[in-house]
């Protein structure tokens, strides 16, 4: 249910922010995404956690269209406490939303004092609702980090790197050594995409969040890693997937016809590939699930 409306959030957000064309094209991209697919099947927080990062992005664009209404402020206010009471990373996009509202704010003067007042607002509100739960949040980081984190090493310096492909084609189960070979051809249209992307950060208030959306909380989290902080995992970067999408589905547009077709069939054939692979490879299936169903057959 969750992974069904992080696609229709996906593609609400890219159509606000740029138009049909990208936004179909996200929601291809989200559709056989096999890091959302893999995490859809969890009962965990994960694909609810996304789910509700896109919708507080897509609550974002509509309060840049409409500063002056109450509704987009509403929707983006209950998304946003939503996800933080969700997943704790969370509060990172909040964080990456604020600072790009701030710098949108700084740089023009229309709407300023509804984009002020609306932004304010949602600082205090978040804070006052979500107060009650913060010393369980630093009981749990006392006794373990967040869970599953762990410090990185300076040595692991391709760690971002690996980890934006995982994110971007082939989700959390990878097959590096099965599959090697699918690296590099994808890895290279995906960058030359974001750059794309990138180039038109000063021109696009949508680019500029998105890029924020997913790269602040990035950088974030992996230098607070490399101090020594136990904050670094995967798991929660589906969070800040969806801005990744959109992000990419930008990029691909802006290439020449042939290399758009190429460059488009390239990732999707990649990613269709290795669900094909993990379903025939039996790990499409959760291997708790698996364990599940067998003692029930037993």
């Amino acid at each position: 249910l969750f992974g069904v409306l992080t696609v229709i959030c996906i593609v609400g957000l890219a159509n606000y922010l740029f138009g049909r064309k990208i936004s179909v094209l996200a929601g291809v991209l989200a559709a056989v995404n096999p890091f959302q697919i893999w995490y859809s099947q969890e009962g965990r927080m994960y694909s609810m956690a996304s789910c509700l990062g896109a919708a507080t992005l897509w609550s974002v664009a509509s309060v840049l269209k409409n500063p002056r209404k109450p509704l987009p402020w509403l929707a983006f206010g209950f998304s946003g406490l939503a996800l933080i009471y969700t997943q704790y990373y969370g509060a990172l996009l909040l964080t990456a939303i604020i600072v790009f509202l701030f710098w949108e704010i700084m740089r023009s003067a229309e709407n300023r004092k509804y984009l002020v007042r609306g932004t304010v607002a949602m600082i205090i509100t978040w804070t006052v609702f979500f107060a009650p739960w913060l010393p369980i949040l630093l009981v749990d980081y006392r006794h373990a980090g967040a869970p599953g984190g762990f410090p990185l090493m300076f040595h692991w310096l391709m760690t971002p790197a690996f980890l934006f492909l995982k994110a971007v084609l082939f989700g959390n189960q990878t097959y590096v050594m099965d599959h090697i070979w699918l690296y590099p051809a994808p890895l290279i249209v995906a960058l030359i995409s974001l750059w794309l992307a990138a180039r038109n950060w000063r021109s696009e208030a949508g680019i500029r969040m998105t890029i924020l959306a997913f790269g602040f909380p990035f950088i974030l989290v992996y230098g607070l890693s490399l101090l020594g902080m136990r904050v670094y995992k995967s798991h929660p970067f589906i969070i800040f997937h969806p801005a990744l999408l959109v992000l990419l589905a930008y990029g691909i547009s802006r290439m020449k016809p042939v290399a758009y077709r190429v460059s488009l069939r390239l990732i999707v054939f990649v990613q269709i590939f290795i669900l094909i692979t993990m379903v025939l490879g039996g790990d499409y299936v959760k291997p708790r699930s698996a364990d599940v169903v067998e003692w029930i057959q037993s």
